[in-house]
């Protein structure tokens, strides 16, 4: 895909039809790979991207308070590529860094609903074979990417972030609103909303407590070894829908183990274990739903088409 490439799968969805393209939002954070030509000298940027090229200096504020946060043990030490490049560890210099997470974390998101989208097609043209009966949630995408924002967090300081709050529109002080606005971390997701474009005409508020309301279904697991007596019930179960704030304690845990802590009540990350599979990431159910392949581990792979990152319905 060239630097201008129109496809988007965001813009499929009818509540984000100005939203970036991908292909935007890698160059304005300037972490396009190394085979796509730069604009040349005079080049017309669209009238969307120019009016959200200040919200990079948003993205940098928070990058200089970053610098003082460290999560203080060695959890990321065996941490497979995947991880290490959505954390964009090859990126040196912290405000570039924050920028390419953003740029990466929306990519992948775009492929999400992409996805997502596509299956629903797909399974419509099916019969259904396969999957749960009923459209999926037009906003899951943005989910997806502000759970990819709040992994990155934990990872990189040790702190659970706040999924509540953030509204930049309520009057300062505002006793009767959301708590704890203002932090680095609710700075951080409104700058990479209006970064892209992805608010979707939603507050901050509820897009960040759309990942703790989130009831999607537990990952779908493979049957192709199961004895055809036990195929149906262990697919009626691979539907069974996942505990209430599942997502959000799961990230709570992640900061904890990042930060050296024991964290309940779920209790899956072990501080003194380092994270070794990207699957282990709380997001990653949802790229499985929305049938793509693997996680990138460069910027080649990153920003490929969204639809070349589907992969289909399984037979």
């Amino acid at each position: 895909m060239g630097a201008g490439g129109p496809e988007s799968g965001f813009r499929r969805l009818p509540a984000f039809r100005r939203a970036l393209l991908v292909a935007d939002v890698a160059r304005l954070c300037g972490d396009w790979p190394a085979t796509w030509t730069p604009p040349p000298e005079g080049f017309d940027e669209p009238q969307i991207v120019i009016g959200v090229r200040h919200h990079l200096e948003a993205i940098d504020a928070v990058a200089r308070r970053l610098t003082s946060r460290a999560a203080s043990c060695s959890f990321l030490d065996d941490a497979p590529s995947e991880v290490h490049f959505l954390l964009a560890t090859d990126v040196d210099e912290m405000p570039a860094r924050l920028r390419a997470i953003i740029a990466r974390a929306y990519a992948r998101a775009d492929a999400v609903a992409w996805g997502l989208e596509q299956s629903f097609a797909d399974a419509r043209e099916r019969g259904w074979k396969g999957r749960p009966v009923g459209r999926p949630a037009a906003t899951i995408a943005r989910t997806w990417f502000i759970m990819r924002l709040a992994v990155v967090w934990s990872l990189m300081t040790g702190e659970s972030p706040a999924f509540e709050g953030g509204d930049e529109r309520r009057p300062r002080p505002d006793p009767a609103g959301p708590r704890k606005r203002g932090s680095a971390w609710h700075d951080l997701v409104n700058a990479s909303l209006r970064i892209t474009q992805a608010y979707g005409a939603a507050s901050t508020d509820s897009v960040l407590r759309a990942v703790t309301d989130l009831n999607r279904p537990g990952t779908r697991r493979k049957t192709s070894k199961l004895q055809p007596d036990n195929l149906l019930e262990e697919q009626r179960r691979a539907f069974d829908r996942l505990p209430d704030n599942f997502f959000g304690e799961q990230i709570r845990e992640l900061a904890a183990a990042a930060n050296g802590r024991r964290h309940e009540p779920w209790a899956r990350y072990i501080p003194d274990r380092p994270l070794s599979c990207y699957g282990d990431l709380p997001e990653v159910g949802i790229e499985i739903d929305a049938c793509l392949g693997d996680a990138p581990i460069n910027r080649e792979e990153a920003y490929r088409p969204s639809s070349t990152q589907y992969e289909g319905l399984s037979d």
